[in-house]
């Protein structure tokens, strides 16, 4: 999954069953250590059964007074050959797409996946990649505190809030423009108590920023986002919904945008 450095998003909170987290830390070990759990166990969500899933994405676009500009649905097939995924857009609002939307979907994700490769981060990365829900290189740039035990889809689970660390360490992991990124968030995350597996992501920018000298490239104004996976029969733990939502300005238009995506038939 390459959400983070590829989708630098901000969305509402999308709705799925979450329970208020209680006091109830017994038994419970640093948050340091279960950060470290995660990170452990990440490395298994490449490794599953499933072959091929099914994703819904609806794109809405906003005018600058909050008017919708434009809303698209695309649907897509994801099938596994050998350790990648390929993805075949199969509709558009509906319409079975042609070969040559086909063609241009396809040149557009090649096109993306370059750009993620040719990354400083991305060239460096170590085992815990950086496309994965949380790796080293993010959880080091954070501070992170237990909230409480809490339920998630029916599964008993723990909440960790996490906010940029001031250490010099993390200042320094904190380089170029997902840098700056990560030094303007925080939010939560829930994980599975059983698997110690992410069930679920929020964030949340709580500082506008901008890129480029004196700003001049763009800015950041909201920012959030919201994931949920769950975990198959199969034991697999599989990316469910997301809802993106996303404000800024690029050079001199305003741009704000929601993002729903729905994974389902994994299979």
């Amino acid at each position: 999954m390459t959400w983070l450095p590829m989708v630098i998003a901000s969305w509402m909170i999308y709705s799925f069953p979450l329970s208020e987290p209680t006091q109830d830390k017994a038994n419970l070990p640093s948050a340091e250590t279960l950060v470290q759990r995660i990170l452990d166990n990440q490395e298994g969500d490449t490794v599953s059964e499933e072959r091929s899933y099914h994703k819904l994405a609806l794109l809405k676009e906003f005018k600058k007074d909050g008017s919708l500009k434009r809303k698209t649905e695309r649907e897509y097939r994801f099938s596994k050959a050998g350790d990648k995924w390929e993805s075949t857009l199969l509709s558009i609002n509906g319409v079975k797409a042609t070969e040559k939307e086909r063609k241009k979907e396809a040149a557009k994700s090649a096109t993306m996946k370059r750009q993620f490769r040719s990354t400083k981060r991305s060239r460096n990365r170590g085992k815990n990649d950086i496309g994965a829900p949380l790796s080293r290189e993010i959880t080091d740039t954070f501070d992170w505190k237990i909230i409480g035990r809490t339920n998630i889809l029916n599964r008993p689970a723990v909440q960790l809030a996490f906010t940029p660390s001031n250490s010099d360490s993390a200042k320094a992991l904190r380089e170029g423009l997902l840098g700056k990124v990560l030094g303007s968030i925080h939010g939560m995350v829930m994980m599975d108590e059983e698997s110690a597996q992410i069930a679920s992501v929020q964030i949340q920018l709580f500082k506008p920023f901008s890129f480029g000298w004196l700003g001049a490239i763009g800015s950041l104004s909201h920012l959030h986002i919201d994931l949920v996976r769950e975990r198959l029969s199969s034991g697999s733990w599989v990316q469910k919904k997301s809802f993106t939502q996303l404000k800024g300005r690029r050079l001199f238009s305003s741009f704000s945008f929601e993002n729903e995506e729905i994974y389902s038939e994994y299979q």
